[in-house]
């Protein structure tokens, strides 16, 4: 079940308790996130359903960019026993698109999809150029990348993304990756 983000601004002004698990890396979070007390950082490459205190018919909502990795979070919750997750419909950018409130910090780097499109876009390339100027069989990563990302769009699931959202540059220092300070 879906949640507009004025619907989610509504609970946020009337509910003190409400529980928001944002999904997006720490670098994603620390540029740019709702400020309230019930907003959670909470990767999703490190997010343990199994692992959460809460109540399992609390309700939860769940945000992330654009509501690509909230519907995967929203999806593993579910199946660990969860009752009431929300997923917000277009994530942080219908939030800052409706011109709701947040708190900015330090400017990130690339957001995740723009990381993954180079490092696809690339490697894609680099099997080209090496099949034509090295060896016909360098064409097989061309094809791995290519049906890695036809995989991606068909299941909404992208391994490739789980190992880029680890890397240094998108982690935040000093802060965890289970942690849930706010970065």
């Amino acid at each position: 079940m879906d949640i507009t983000v004025q619907e989610l601004q509504g609970r946020l002004e009337a509910n003190d308790a409400v529980v928001v698990l944002d999904v997006r890396t720490a670098v994603e979070f620390r540029e740019v996130h709702i400020e309230h007390r019930g907003v959670e950082s909470r990767p999703l490459e490190f997010l343990k359903p199994t692992e959460l205190a809460y109540d399992k018919e609390i309700e939860i909502i769940v945000l992330c960019r654009s509501g690509n990795r909230s519907n995967m979070a929203q999806n593993s919750l579910a199946k660990a026993g969860f009752t009431n997750v929300l997923n917000v419909n277009g994530g942080m950018l219908a939030w800052e698109d409706a011109a709701l409130p947040v708190k900015r910090g330090k400017k990130a780097g690339l957001p995740l999809d723009r990381q993954m499109r180079i490092i696809i876009g690339f490697a894609v390339v680099l099997g080209a150029v090496l099949a034509h100027f090295v060896h016909p069989q360098f064409i097989w990563l061309s094809g791995f990348f290519g049906a890695g990302l036809m995989m991606a769009g068909l299941t909404n699931f992208c391994p490739l993304a789980i190992v880029v959202a680890r890397m240094p540059w998108n982690q935040v220092k000093g802060v965890s990756c289970c942690s849930t300070q706010k970065p």
